[in-house]
């Protein structure tokens, strides 16, 4: 089953992964606009113009592809803790959130713009891990009910 082939890979569920991967970027992003916030300024239809550093550094306002520091950095290590706990609760919060970023971002225009499929389907693929997750916790306690 497709559960298992994942849950193979050192006993992490999908959902874990698809959680997990998304903190790659947000850490990432957290770490460049924190030492280079000029050059996230500078990035072509970035919403960030005219911004100083002080502020790029400290809030988060989402570009393509890099949200500000702190926050992005903050919410980096949020997602790696609720991937590596496997916190479905925490995951399952995330995407409404996620789904509405994309639609404000779209609607926002501009840069904005840019980084909305991207949340959009952030949202979906947590949606679509924490499904498997819950059919494969569904599946094993079948099997469990069947053997009694």
């Amino acid at each position: 089953m497709l559960f298992e082939s994942f849950s193979s890979l050192k006993g992490l569920s999908p959902s874990q992964y698809i959680f997990g991967i998304q903190a790659i970027p947000l850490v990432a992003s957290g770490v460049f606009t924190l030492f280079w916030p000029s050059a996230a300024a500078a990035l072509p239809n970035s919403p960030l113009k005219d911004i100083g550093d002080g502020t790029i550094q400290a809030i988060r306002l989402r570009l393509t592809p890099w949200p500000c520091s702190l926050t992005s950095l903050s919410l980096g290590s949020f997602y790696t803790i609720a991937s590596y706990q496997n916190n479905i609760p925490m995951m399952i919060a995330s995407v409404p959130g996620r789904l509405l970023a994309a639609f404000v971002f779209y609607r926002a225009g501009g840069g904005w713009r840019d980084v909305a499929p991207f949340e959009g389907v952030m949202g979906l693929l947590t949606a679509v891990g924490i499904y498997l997750y819950w059919a494969a916790d569904r599946s094993e306690s079948a099997r469990e009910v069947k053997e009694e």
